[in-house]
């Protein structure tokens, strides 16, 4: 079992720790938007083959960062979506293939990944719906 946390701050970096020999080190460092990281989600796919973190900013970005399982593998990152307002909070679904984010007043964006890799909004809720 392999125990990993990622943390952000105003900064909007994310830093990546591995629980090595009893205490925390951090191992890699990813360079996200300017400005503070709001949420931080990390999930696994494909039996633990794949992870994803998804980071939300100050400034309504969200990313989303992939990485294979080999320590080859590199962080990629890829803007999911610009929201015009500032996005508070990021959630995967239980199997992580769905991930809902909270933006502006009350309103929420679920959006789905297909197995290519895809990403399609599939609802979008706000106060009045």
């Amino acid at each position: 079992l392999v125990r990993q946390i990622a943390a952000g701050g105003v900064e909007g970096l994310v830093k990546i720790y591995h629980f090595i020999d009893g205490k925390w080190v951090q191992t890699e460092l990813l360079c996200g938007e300017q400005g503070p990281t709001r949420s931080i989600s990390w999930t696994t796919t494909n039996f633990g083959a794949v992870n994803h973190i998804a980071t939300a900013y100050h400034n309504g970005s969200v990313l989303v960062w992939s990485k294979g399982e080999t320590d080859e593998d590199k962080w990629q990152p890829f803007l999911l979506k610009q929201f015009p307002k500032t996005v508070w909070h990021v959630s995967w679904s239980e199997i992580g293939n769905v991930l809902a984010i909270s933006y502006g007043d009350n309103e929420i964006s679920i959006w789905k990944r297909s197995l290519d890799d895809k990403w399609t909004c599939i609802r979008e809720l706000n106060q009045s719906s």
